[in-house]
């Protein structure tokens, strides 16, 4: 029983947000990595560091914004809920630390669990750090085709990397029953094969052509439909040719994306405020804040996301992050003025 019990603390406290953290972390088109083939207990270890990560970041926040932590007494809370077959009601100190510390801990761990996970793919993409080989995510595939590979050292020198990038060419050459066969078009999407970083399945293309045989100067054949998919199951070789823009934007389109996502994770970052009373947070207005009813608090939290929404310069529409215009900006302030007047008729007036 008192492993049982300690394996259940460990695993809520530390595995669990590590999982958390790491299947956030392997977003998108990273996914099949987060098990990849290997065993549940290479997960399991693989998740120990960013858990402890997580749970140290959580105990040192609360313990300087929140309720001081008494580690003695969560020894002895353990101890207790050890014996809790034993007693027919709760203890007294065991239910106070649960309401008052325990579970606003926890809260906050877990928030932050998702947090992390959420941003620090993005993070290490946006910021570049997947330049470094330790950084890198390990589905070559997404590099290739999304032609991210020309950030890489063995590439950059063959690239203009300031050209805005548009569209990605594939021929893709595959083994049949009837013979080889060659088709060309755009990339507009892959897929891998089931929890594997190394092997396409299948490769999904637009305004898709067909070759008579292995000859590319033989004749050329327009294939009918929108979308062509292909299998790659006995995929031969594949052939990528990249279509860029002649206008200089690589950097500006840095910047947008850097501006709109941090925007995005300050909204994030900031809702463990709105949900746990840091007691040793003093400002007038965070106090106020506290007094509020549920929905007074729904509505400032909105508030303050619309004030940063005004404060952003950008805004994002099919993957791509454009300069705010000022017909969707009016529509936020009046978004924004809408939320504060609630406010003051809900807790005010």
């Amino acid at each position: 029983m008192t492993f049982t019990w300690g394996f259940i603390v460990i695993f809520v406290i530390i595995l669990f947000p590590g999982l958390l953290i790491r299947r956030l972390y392997f977003y998108g088109e990273f996914s099949s990595q987060f098990n990849g083939g290997i065993s549940l207990l290479h997960v399991l270890a693989y998740s120990l560091f960013p858990g402890l990560f997580v749970a140290i970041i959580s105990y040192l926040i609360f313990d300087k914004w929140g309720t001081t932590l008494d580690l003695n007494q969560y020894l002895l809370d353990y101890k207790a809920i050890i014996n809790l077959e034993n007693s027919k009601s709760l203890p007294k100190d065991l239910g106070d630390s649960l309401k008052n510390e325990i579970i606003p801990f926890l809260t906050l761990e877990y928030l932050l669990t998702v947090l992390i996970g959420i941003v620090s793919g993005p993070i290490v993409r946006i910021l570049r750090l997947d330049y470094f080989k330790i950084f890198r995510f390990k589905n070559y595939w997404f590099y290739l085709i999304s032609n991210q590979h020309k950030r890489l050292p063995k590439y950059r020198t063959s690239f203009n990397k300031n050209k805005k990038f548009l569209f990605t060419v594939a021929d893709v050459l595959v083994q049949t029953e009837t013979g080889n066969k060659l088709y060309s078009g755009i990339v507009v999407d892959y897929e891998l094969e089931d929890n594997s970083c190394d092997n396409l399945s299948k490769i999904v293309l637009k305004e898709t052509h067909r070759y008579s045989n292995n000859n590319l100067t033989n004749e050329r054949l327009e294939i009918p439909g929108d979308l062509f998919v292909v299998d790659c199951k006995n995929l031969l070789n594949i052939n990528f040719t990249y279509a860029y823009d002649d206008d200089n934007k690589g950097r500006a389109i840095v910047f947008k994306n850097w501006v709109y996502y941090s925007a995005i994770a300050l909204m994030i970052a900031i809702i463990p405020l709105f949900i746990i009373q840091f007691d040793k947070i003093q400002y007038p207005i965070y106090l106020t804040y506290w007094e509020f009813s549920f929905i007074g608090k729904l509505l400032a939290y909105l508030s303050v996301v619309q004030i940063i929404h005004i404060l952003n310069p950008f805004y994002q529409v099919d993957g791509n992050v454009h300069l705010m215009q000022w017909s969707l900006l009016k529509n936020k302030g009046i978004w924004l003025i809408a939320f504060m007047f609630l406010l003051y008729i809900v807790e005010i007036v």
